[in-house]
């Protein structure tokens, strides 16, 4: 028995063949759609990515300027520490969603006025200890216009 011998078996064959680049062409359009669709999404975190990054820097800069304001204020350096505490209480009220609280500290280290008390937790309130890393802030920020400190939970600089 032949297998192509029926003209039947020979249109099935030829139907088949012609089929394979309809088939190729089906995937390679669903292949570029997936890329295509990648592409996009990938494009879409980028922009939410770099928003995000915009919307901290904003922030972080709001900070900075309002505690370069403060280390300028006369309230903050002169002597009445009641006067300094009650500043310092005004701003916190008026920016309780980006500060958990507000405090200056001397030059050696020792609190000086604060918002509101710290709690009791060890350490906060007493001393802090200029470290040796402080002229190591001054030098990487550039900035001196007042004392820099590397605090021992975290290795940043703090600056104003």
């Amino acid at each position: 028995m032949v297998v192509l011998g029926s003209v039947r078996a020979r249109l099935m064959v030829l139907l088949t063949i012609a089929a394979i680049p309809l088939v190729a062409m089906a995937a390679l359009v669903a292949w570029q759609n997936y890329a295509m669709t990648v592409g996009q999404a990938t494009q879409a975190v980028l922009l939410v990515r770099e928003a995000a990054v915009a919307r901290h820097e904003a922030a972080l800069d709001g900070v900075r300027q309002t505690l370069a304001a403060v280390s300028q204020a006369e309230a903050v350096r002169t002597e009445p520490r009641d006067r300094c505490t009650a500043f310092l209480s005004d701003l916190l009220a008026l920016n309780r969603d980006r500060f958990e609280n507000l405090a200056v500290v001397d030059d050696n280290g020792g609190l000086r006025c604060s918002a509101s008390p710290f709690p009791a937790v060890r350490g906060l309130g007493r001393r802090l200890r200029p470290s040796p890393g402080s002229k190591r802030c001054v030098a990487t920020t550039g900035r001196q216009s007042g004392r820099f400190a590397v605090h021992r939970f975290s290795a940043g600089c703090a600056t104003p």
